[in-house]
């Protein structure tokens, strides 16, 4: 009989089959990894999944004080996981299934403005990281998304940023600002890049790492004085700025390549300037007709 790791094994290989991007990959491999081992070690080699088993992973999870974002996420691998042992004849009730936790909402962190003027002014084209930090800044990619990045994905003509390497290998390419095309056209020639080379690279010339970005622009930005340190803070101060200039929803979904609306509608619900403006019309310490109330 097939153990629980055998169907681990044809699920990962069915999705390999499917051409996923390698990140993906190792994201499903990575909770599989928790899941089949956890469920090993109380006993299940077999491919019994019951409600109850599924209940206590969630307490598991919670209470080693996982995220909710990243419980949901191996839950939802869980589920295609149950789902894949059904269509391979395994006897799971189709009412077992794992329930998505509540998220606690946060505000998000970004730069203030004095930090975000502080990088524009120190810009310097010969300085890779510098011009990395401004690139992020104003177009809040993701950091996944700038170490993929080659030079050839740079359309100077029409300032656009061809996107290539999309999850779930979707096209897709935003609009470049003419100041920030200039700032990479004199940076570009600084290192005379050609078109198959990385935007941003190593002292090698090779891709940029996960660890690598995220430490060089921590070394960087205490250099130029901003305490602010991560990546994502970028994506979230572009958003914010976007909003507090008017960007609809509409426009930044797109820029931001969110896949859904309502993570744009996110932003513009905390920082649109038109609250604020009806704050100031209506509130009653500026419309002061209380005495008619």
């Amino acid at each position: 009989m097939k153990t629980l790791s055998d169907y681990a094994a044809e699920f990962f290989k069915s999705k390999k089959l499917i051409n996923l991007v390698n990140e993906s990959l190792i994201t499903y491999k990575s909770h599989l990894n928790c899941f089949v081992p956890w469920c090993e070690e109380r006993g299940l080699q077999e491919p019994k999944i019951t409600q109850e088993l599924i209940d206590e992973y969630v307490i598991y999870m919670v209470d080693k004080k996982l995220s909710a974002k990243t419980i949901n996420n191996r839950l939802k691998t869980i589920n295609q996981f149950i789902d894949f042992m059904r269509k391979k004849g395994v006897k799971i009730k189709s009412s077992i299934k794992a329930n998505m936790v509540k998220k606690t909402e946060s505000v998000k962190k970004t730069l203030k403005t004095s930090e975000m003027k502080r990088i524009i002014d120190n810009l310097d084209i010969t300085n890779r990281d510098s011009v990395l930090v401004v690139f992020l800044l104003s177009t809040g990619v993701r950091s996944k998304t700038v170490r993929l990045i080659k030079f050839g994905d740079i359309d100077f003509d029409n300032s656009i940023l061809e996107l290539q390497h999309m999850k779930n290998r979707k096209f897709n390419n935003i609009p470049l600002p003419s100041v920030l095309v200039d700032i990479l056209k004199a940076y570009a020639a600084h290192f005379n890049l050609k078109k198959d080379d990385y935007l941003f690279f190593n002292n090698y010339r090779n891709q940029l790492t996960r660890s690598t970005i995220y430490e060089r622009i921590r070394r960087y930005l205490e250099t130029i004085g901003v305490e602010q340190h991560g990546v994502h803070i970028f994506r979230h101060s572009f958003a914010k700025v976007e909003v507090l200039n008017g960007i609809d929803s509409v426009s930044l979904q797109r820029l931001m390549t969110h896949q859904s609306i309502e993570e744009s509608s996110r932003y513009v619900d905390l920082y649109s300037p038109e609250l604020l403006r009806k704050q100031n019309q209506f509130n009653i310490l500026t419309n002061q007709t209380y005495q008619n109330y």
